[in-house]
């Protein structure tokens, strides 16, 4: 009898081992997947900076800027685009940059602001360009591969 008790003791230690370890595996799984999740949204609004503040200098006048952006986001591929909500063009007041990874379909949207006078932007680019131009010519803005 009482080497039953012992074996039914090992089998129980073994089987709360087997649960603590699968609770520690989920765990670190979620937690990768926040930390990988926070890393691409940091990652989307730092180049959404980087090419909104781009765009604001290519405004004060004929001028073309050539600007440098990762060919991905956590090893993802991602669309550039201007797009408006109200028109079929992109107008500065109601004109927003969206960042969009390929795979996943995360998105970014980064409101186009203190720009003073009306401006036209069209363009969609795919990071794999890895170099962009932003052109502007008069009140027409247009995005494109390099």
């Amino acid at each position: 009898m009482l080497g039953q008790y012992r074996i039914i003791s090992e089998i129980l230690i073994f089987a709360i081992g087997i649960a603590i370890a699968a609770f520690v595996a989920i765990t670190f799984n979620d937690l990768k997947d926040f930390i990988s999740e926070t890393a691409t949204k940091d990652q989307m609004l730092s180049i959404s900076n980087l090419i909104s503040g781009s765009l604001i200098k290519s405004i004060s006048g004929n001028t073309t800027v050539r600007l440098e952006i990762p060919e991905t986001i956590s090893n993802e591929v991602y669309i550039i685009s201007f797009e408006s909500a109200s028109s079929s063009q992109c107008i500065i007041g109601d004109c927003v940059l969206r960042l969009t990874t390929v795979d996943t379909g995360n998105t970014l949207t980064h409101q186009l602001f203190n720009i003073g006078q009306s401006h036209i932007i069209n363009g969609r680019v795919y990071s794999t360009a890895k170099y962009i131009q932003i052109i502007s010519n008069g009140n027409i803005i247009s995005v494109d591969r390099e």
